[in-house]
């Protein structure tokens, strides 16, 4: 603001462009700030919170995806990430990659099932791909984290 003050007056036309120039950099920094911090700002609502939560619990072991949730929400997909994202840590699929894997904890912990059954009722494609998942969210594969858990 004091280099635009200092040059507001000068009848130069260099440096009214010089002037000019400033103005734009200031708007751009002005809006630019304001809409990052918009989009820093966007959250889901704690009852859309709900709504997603309970249709994801409800739909699980399929996956659920972006613009089910959105249109759900009445949103754009980016929009919804976001804001999914600012709400909960996760992005959505992450979200329900994790709930899956804790329900599975649950039944591994509860049920003698094998490791395919629990990949099925889970909603992974198979026992590979469920174990590789579980070591990776959880540090241990499926069946070293039951024997520890169950004696």
């Amino acid at each position: 603001m004091k280099l635009l003050a200092d040059v507001i007056d000068d009848p130069d036309p260099s440096v009214q462009l010089y002037g000019d120039a400033l103005i734009a950099a200031l708007a751009v920094r002005m809006f630019g700030r304001a809409d990052s911090e918009a989009k820093s700002a966007a959250k889901l609502s704690p009852m859309q919170l709900r709504n997603a939560v309970s249709f994801l619990e409800a739909n699980m072991p399929l996956r659920v995806d972006l613009n089910t949730l959105a249109s759900l929400a009445g949103l754009s997909p980016s929009y919804y990430n976001r804001a999914f994202k600012a709400a909960t840590g996760l992005a959505p699929y992450q979200w329900q990659l994790q709930a899956r894997i804790q329900r599975a904890q649950a039944l591994l912990l509860s049920t003698k099932m094998s490791l395919d059954d629990v990949a099925e009722a889970t909603g992974f494609a198979d026992a590979v791909h469920f174990a590789r998942t579980f070591k990776k969210l959880t540090g241990a594969t499926p069946s070293a984290w039951r024997k520890d858990r169950v004696s």
